[in-house]
């Protein structure tokens, strides 16, 4: 089977009907097209009516509001970029809205119809228990297709068609190759708003639902040659291109990427203790303190601080820390730690001396990854090594002018400390402050206190913004570190699933190619628990800086994806840092809450788990009104539905190996859960109809987490293997009443016991631990602390 030409012809063609209703008649936003509904949908029953309830409004909002269907686009949009689109007579393309939800008006403004890459990839589980498997593989493809291409869409260009957009593509920079845009709007045309948007975590994530989104749905589509490549292309270009010090994960050395999922992780600046502004009364001239707190708290030898002003003026300082001495007593091995050069500029030789001990000698410098050429890019004399500027200057024309190099210094004690040096243009700054560069003396700190003159800068709010030190922000994030495991071990499984789609030649170098990055996965788990673990404060670091500092505390998405990806070590590390996430994350908005249940699920943290899927139910329980029900996320939905089945009933299906685990992690209040109607893949949808036939479907039932039932539609073609699974350690389990020998396993520190069943067409089959454990009071819905 030809996956690549069936994902052509399937994906980049396939169309929603053509007929759109009008504004006026779909007014409210409400899908009236029954048929994206498929004729057996999932049923979902419980010993709470109230999660039945938010349940099944959960699904409706999905299907009467979130569905790109036959003939639901545009309703509100008003966008003319958008409206050429049907106005041309081009249909819609299956896709699932994948941005906030507003109330529909007349004048919705800022109510995008678009689908966003973050977004949907949150969204790929609960859309494929909902049978949305064509929407799903539609608008990865789109991502992916779009990363694999040498030319990039820009909205804003000169020129630009919203009906072709491609036209006016241009050969994507430094900065944008192997990247995809952001967003699509419904006709899968680039977004007019935020299609430029790079968040770094996110392309990695794409590559690890698209192997997920295999196993759910054993559709080999998933495995197409589009898909295949773009794997490939993130593992050998993207990750390397993003590979700031070397040290093999990802970071942010590119200009405007942010490097992390937090979207607020801005640079780091000084905190309002740190700094004492002071305007003089003719409004022109002052002076900044910037305290000697500052310089102690960070700790390094070389800042360039930008002072930053509210009426848009800014200007640099750059600060030079003599004899520093770290907070263990040792001093720096280079005498630099930060050189910044200035692109509009010839760059110059760099001279950096070291001090080791007697015997220890320089091995090698590389800029990250890369070894230089000792004689042509660096020069050694004595303990002095010169990084040549032509070096330098060869990197800004080859690869970007905006670009932050990495020099680490080898020793043959192992040793390797590093120095930035980045090339960027401060050409915008004005001349505000009368004293550019200071020099202290770390044995005798004092606050600096400078002079300022606003005269070049606008007479409007002449008030300090912040001082920031663009070294110090977030270089390489945790979120992005556990993606990228998840994206690296779902491509040996991608790389796996493959070989056994092909000939024998080409099957041997698929299996040894997974080897490599079943290695590189243990490697980047190990490397994480090493590093990133402070045992004096016991307690895990969520990001590191540009210097190589850790960054600890809160940390939003740096912080609870760490759990969800599963790089924390099980145990006692993992037990507190769970606990420190959970004290953390009620003000998180509720978007940010559906991710923390399969954080604490992910370590057998039952009771956890579900106190945060509640922060998800809650939206459609039913004292709220419809207006408050849909005016979300869509994601909020999306995943009340797949943390219900996915985490809280352990559903785990590995369709490619007609297997489906399951393991019961119903909390204490919760009696019962049983899910109806469970898809097991699709057939390839046809848009002409929008019919889903589905044959191939599972019934499952957990009761507390002792008894688990489990059916095999009468339709399905051949038995399928259930692992059934249960907390704690059981030498044997009652199937259908008859004991079978259990076998005990642990992952990430919980163990439990299971037996595997084959259960044909039409059996329903029982497994129960014969422990029963009774059920306490409801505990939900309430009012949240």
């Amino acid at each position: 089977m030809n996956t690549g030409k069936i994902m052509k012809s399937m994906v980049l063609t396939a169309v929603v009907g053509a007929a759109c209703l009008s504004n006026s008649a779909m007014a409210d936003g409400k899908i009236r097209d029954k048929r994206i509904r498929p004729a057996s949908g999932l049923e979902i029953t419980s010993s709470n009516p109230e999660l039945d309830i938010a349940l099944k409004n959960s699904i409706n909002y999905v299907y009467d509001y979130l569905v790109v269907g036959p003939k639901q686009y545009p309703t509100t949009e008003i966008e003319p970029r958008v409206l050429q689109s049907p106005k041309a007579g081009i249909p819609a393309i299956p896709a699932l809205w994948g941005s906030y939800h507003g109330t529909p008006h007349k004048k919705a403004h800022g109510y995008r119809e678009l689908f966003c890459l973050r977004d949907v990839l949150h969204q790929a589980e609960g859309a494929a228990l909902l049978s949305l498997n064509e929407e799903n593989i539609s608008m990865l493809h789109r991502f992916a297709y779009d990363a694999l291409q040498p030319k990039r869409v820009s909205v804003n260009v000169r020129g630009f068609d919203p009906l072709d957009p491609w036209a006016s593509a241009q050969k994507k920079t430094f900065w944008q190759e192997y990247w995809t845009l952001w967003s699509y709007d419904f006709y899968g045309k680039p977004h007019y708003m935020g299609a430029g948007f790079q968040e770094l975590p996110a392309p990695l994530e794409c590559l690890e639902k698209i192997y997920t989104m295999y196993e759910y749905t054993g559709d080999e589509r998933w495995l197409s040659d589009e898909f295949m490549a773009f794997g490939k292309q993130i593992h050998e270009k993207f990750i390397p291109r993003y590979d700031f010090d070397g040290n093999g994960n990802v970071d942010n050395r590119g200009s405007g990427i942010l490097p992390t999922l937090w979207e607020f992780e801005g640079a780091s600046h000084l905190g309002p203790e740190e700094l004492n502004f002071k305007l003089n009364e003719d409004g022109v001239t002052g002076s900044l303190t910037i305290s000697k707190a500052y310089f102690k708290r960070i700790g390094v030898q070389d800042l360039a601080l930008q002072v930053r002003f509210k009426n848009g003026g800014e200007d640099y300082l750059t600060v030079r820390v003599n004899n520093l001495v770290r907070s263990d007593g040792s001093k720096p091995i280079l005498s630099r730690d930060y050189v910044f050069t200035e692109n509009t500029e010839e760059a110059r030789d760099i001279p950096v001396t070291f001090t080791v001990p007697a015997g220890v000698t320089l091995q090698s410098v590389k800029d990250g990854a890369a070894a230089l050429v000792a004689g042509t890019d660096y020069l050694v004399e004595g303990n002095t090594v010169t990084l040549k500027g032509a070096y330098i200057s060869k990197q800004q024309k080859t690869k970007s002018r905006r670009y932050k190099m990495s020099f680490g210094f080898h020793f043959s004690n192992g040793q390797s400390p590093r120095v930035v040096v980045e090339s960027n243009d401060r050409g915008h700054a004005k001349d505000i402050l009368a004293q550019k560069e200071v020099t202290l003396d770390w044995a005798n700190l004092e606050d600096i206190h400078l002079k300022f003159n606003l005269a070049e800068t606008s007479e409007q709010r002449r008030e300090i913004y912040r001082i920031q030190n663009n070294m110090n922000r977030v270089a390489e994030a945790g979120d992005t570190l556990g993606v990228q495991y998840q994206a690296t071990l779902s491509y040996e499984g991608m790389l796996r699933a493959k070989a056994k789609l092909v000939g024998a030649e080409q099957k041997a170098a698929l299996l040894e190619e997974a080897d490599v990055y079943q290695k590189k996965a243990a490697t980047l788990l190990k490397n994480f628990r090493e590093q990133w673990y402070n045992p004096r404060t016991k307690t895990y670091a969520r990001a590191y800086d540009a210097y190589g500092n850790a960054i600890y505390g809160w940390g939003h998405e740096n912080s609870f994806f760490m759990p969800m990806k599963e790089l924390l070590e099980p145990g006692e590390k993992a037990n507190a840092y769970l606990q420190f996430i959970h004290d953390h994350s009620e003000d998180l908005n509720e978007e940010a809450k559906t991710y923390l249940p399969e954080a604490f699920y992910n370590y057998g943290q039952v009771e956890k788990g579900w106190y945060w899927m509640q922060a998800g139910l809650d939206r459609f329980t039913s004292n709220r009104s419809h207006e408050q029900q849909i005016r979300t996320y869509p994601e909020i939905a999306f995943t009340n539905v797949s943390n219900t089945i996915t985490y809280m009933m352990g559903y785990d299906p590995k369709l490619n190996e007609n297997t489906i685990e399951t393991l019961s992690m119903l909390p204490k209040s919760i009696g019962f859960v049983e899910v109806k109607n469970i898809p097991l893949g699709q057939s390839i949808m046809s848009t002409e109809d929008y019919q889903r036939d589905i044959e191939k479907m599972v019934n499952l039932r957990h009761d507390g987490q002792y008894q688990s039932s489990f059916t095999n539609s009468e339709k399905s073609k051949g038995a399928i293997t259930w692992r059934a699974e249960f907390l704690g350690k059981y030498a044997s389990l009652k199937v259908n009443g008859v004991d079978k020998k259990a076998t005990v396993t642990s992952e990430n520190g919980v163990e439990y016991s299971y037996v595997k069943v084959d259960v044909a067409p039409g059996q329903t089959v029982v497994v129960t631990t014969g422990q029963v454990t009774e059920k306490s009071a409801d505990d939900w819905p309430k009012k949240r602390r």
